[in-house]
């Protein structure tokens, strides 16, 4: 797919992005286990931005995973300022519904909505983080590659 790419003038970072189809809620149990044992596996691990940040020096998966969905979170803040909010105050902070529910003055399956609608948000804020972290990563490597030849090779179509 990549060679045909390549040979047909088309650069790497067209390729769309495949995450699983539980992303969504692999998003969610990593935010569940924010609080949780540093050495403890994450969700996330098959992210390139969690393999980065471990690469940049993170003490542990864990810990990557961490600073992964507290950049995703601040990304969000632009937009969603009351849903960054209810993510940070559940699962960083680990208050519970009825404490976020009395705080905003809502019903507690309101607040429920709220964290779904929160979380949906960071799963598509960090799907287009890593998109873009496979296009930067994409592009560095196509400016190792040799222009490509006007020769024809054989055996080649």
């Amino acid at each position: 797919m990549c060679a045909g790419a390549l040979k047909e003038g088309r650069s790497l970072t067209d390729q769309p992005l495949i995450l699983p189809p539980t992303f969504r809620d692999d998003v969610a149990k990593a935010m569940k286990a924010w609080r949780g044992d540093a050495s403890q596996d994450s969700p996330l691990d098959y992210l390139f931005l969690v393999q980065i940040a471990l690469v940049e020096g993170s003490q542990s998966l864990r810990h990557a995973t961490n600073q992964v969905l507290l950049r995703a979170i601040e990304t969000m803040a632009e937009s969603y300022d009351r849903e960054v909010e209810v993510l940070r105050l559940r699962f960083l902070n680990g208050e519970l519904i009825y404490t976020l529910a009395n705080r905003f003055n809502i019903s507690e399956p309101t607040v429920y909505r709220l964290q779904a609608q929160a979380l949906d948000h960071l799963a598509d804020t960090l799907a287009r983080m890593e998109k873009d972290a496979h296009e930067a990563r994409f592009r560095q490597l196509e400016t190792r590659l040799e222009p490509p030849s006007a020769a024809s090779l054989v055996g080649v179509d």
